[in-house]
């Protein structure tokens, strides 16, 4: 279930809209992933319609001004703070006319997943948190782009998802995933992933993210080998 909210402003005009107030603006909740909606236009007149729909009664975003929505830090590996938007524009309108606009997510996934050895002892990953530099945090549904100054933002700890993350036929535990807004450049990430018998800490840098796709960071990020060559020397040392 979502919460839908939607603003009706009186223009198509872009440079208008950047001060434009809202005519009309409100929230209805989503059952599935369809609703229909029925707004009575003035005739003869031009329109812009901003949607956002988040997870029903989740408060992470500030959604205020569908052309800043704000987002409101959280811990870490929560799929509750996924979203989507989109936008429509009438221009003259002049009769009843029905449109479908798709709403698509603002944001970026970034998951964290590692071969996990249990071989010595328990390593399971248990918690883990993330830190991403240099990163938007409002959006202009407008637009379709982030606004704003870009900040570093700190997923806290929390428990990490449930399930693997398979690639090319390979099961890497899932230990982080994040839904973040795109800036121009790639990314640093720093990570820490909690296990029972300690916390292994990493930094990545220039990793690629792109809007309403999947980042995977996948390897053996918890373990390295050490290699003993074990010799037994039965002879006595001297007297």
């Amino acid at each position: 279930e979502y919460d839908l909210y939607y603003e009706v402003y009186k223009t198509e005009d872009a440079d208008e809209l950047k001060t434009a107030d809202i005519l009309c603006e409100k929230k209805v909740e989503m059952t599935g992933n369809t609703t229909t909606l029925t707004l009575d236009l003035l005739n003869d007149q031009n329109y812009t319609i901003l949607f956002w729909a988040n997870k029903k009664g989740e408060s992470y975003f500030n959604v205020a001004d569908l052309r800043n929505v704000e987002m409101v830090q959280a811990a870490s590996n929560n799929n509750d703070r996924d979203a989507f938007c989109g936008m429509d524009q009438i221009k003259n309108h002049d009769a009843s006319q029905s449109k479908t606009v798709t709403l698509t997510r603002p944001f970026a996934q970034l998951n964290i997943a590692t071969l996990v050895s249990t071989n010595d002892y328990d390593i399971v990953p248990q918690s883990s948190l993330v830190k991403l530099s240099d990163i938007p945090v409002k959006y202009n549904v407008f637009t379709g782009k982030p606004v704003g100054a870009n900040t570093e933002v700190t997923y806290t700890v929390n428990t990490v998802p449930a399930g693997d993350l398979t690639v090319n036929s390979t099961a890497y535990k899932k230990v982080a995933m994040n839904y973040l807004l795109v800036p121009e450049s790639n990314i640093s990430v720093y990570y820490e992933i909690n296990t029972k018998n300690g916390t292994v800490k990493n930094t990545i840098d220039n990793v690629p993210v792109k809007k309403n796709y999947r980042t995977n960071i996948i390897g053996n990020l918890l373990t390295s080998n050490a290699t003993y060559t074990v010799e037994i020397k039965p002879g006595f040392e001297e007297e």
